[in-house]
């Protein structure tokens, strides 16, 4: 609780301060609308559901990209969470790390104050453990058995929010998709990194 009041008001300063627009004021009107939530202790769900739209409603109002650039790639981020992540969180996201023991709530809550790693892993790296953990509760099989999410879609949504608007099946989908994003057609930025990592895939197995 003390955290999300913190938070909050750090994003009211970071709002004002945004250059001037039409939809400002709506978006300061959300966020005073979201600490009355908050100062008051409402459905935790529904606390949820509003800071979700009024990001929404920033993303449109300043074109904030919420998709990252380049399709990522779990198989990236699986030493980036070995090196930077496991010592807390434990190799399998189970908060069981050696350095997570005696820290309240322990990190499986993801709670717990932690670096934000900007000066040590880029946007793309960020977003590569980020799809390495979601396969932590992702089953494979299920990526084919549901509808096809665009990258924007599952960077933006969550499994409990699909669950609730198309079912079980679709949320399963979501979360094996999640974890292995489909590639989308590749722009110049795309083909660079795809050649890059298949050299450097190339150069490991001869070595």
């Amino acid at each position: 609780y003390k955290e999300q009041v913190e938070f909050l008001g750090a994003l009211e300063g970071l709002i004002i301060a945004l250059p001037a627009r039409a939809e400002r004021a709506a978006l300061e009107q959300g966020v005073k609308a979201l600490q009355i939530a908050v100062e008051q202790k409402q459905d935790g769900a529904q606390v949820a559901r509003q800071a979700r739209q009024l990001g929404a409603k920033l993303a449109v109002a300043y074109e904030v990209s919420q998709a990252p650039v380049i399709t990522p790639d779990a198989a990236r981020g699986a030493p980036l969470y070995a090196q930077h992540c496991s010592v807390c969180h434990g190799d399998a996201g189970a908060g069981d790390g050696p350095a997570g023991i005696g820290l309240m709530p322990p990190p499986a809550n993801l709670r717990t104050d932690m670096p934000s790693f900007a000066d040590q892993l880029d946007d793309r790296q960020r977003w590569d453990v980020a799809t390495y953990i979601a396969s932590f509760s992702a089953d494979a099989a299920a990526a084919v058995q549901g509808q096809t999410f665009n990258l924007a879609d599952l960077a933006r949504q969550t499994p409990a929010e699909i669950n609730a608007a198309e079912g079980p099946q679709a949320a399963a989908a979501f979360r094996a998709q999640r974890a292995q994003p489909p590639q989308v057609q590749r722009g110049p930025a795309q083909l660079l990194d795809y050649t890059s990592m298949t050299l450097d895939k190339s150069l490991a197995a001869y070595q």
